[in-house]
């Protein structure tokens, strides 16, 4: 189920989904992967509210230490 449909939900989700997408090239225990389940290559573009836009693990890392150091290291 997609819990981004659901307007409950929707809130988080906008905010949230983006930085999992950078890491759609881990599977669901962590292994790297190239391709996903149906064989399609696997897109870790991250596109944020603001208009900022990374790919993959180094893109967020980046993004997390360059951008929001602050917040991270705050929480």
């Amino acid at each position: 189920e997609k819990h981004s449909s659901d307007q409950s939900c929707a809130h988080c989700h906008v905010r949230i989904d983006p930085l999992g997408f950078s890491l759609e090239s881990f599977d669901a225990i962590g292994r790297f992967r190239e391709k996903d389940s149906a064989g399609r290559t696997v897109d870790t573009l991250a596109r944020l509210r603001d208009g900022t836009e990374f790919r993959g693990i180094d893109g967020l890392r980046n993004y997390l230490i360059e951008t929001r150091r602050e917040a991270v290291l705050h929480q």
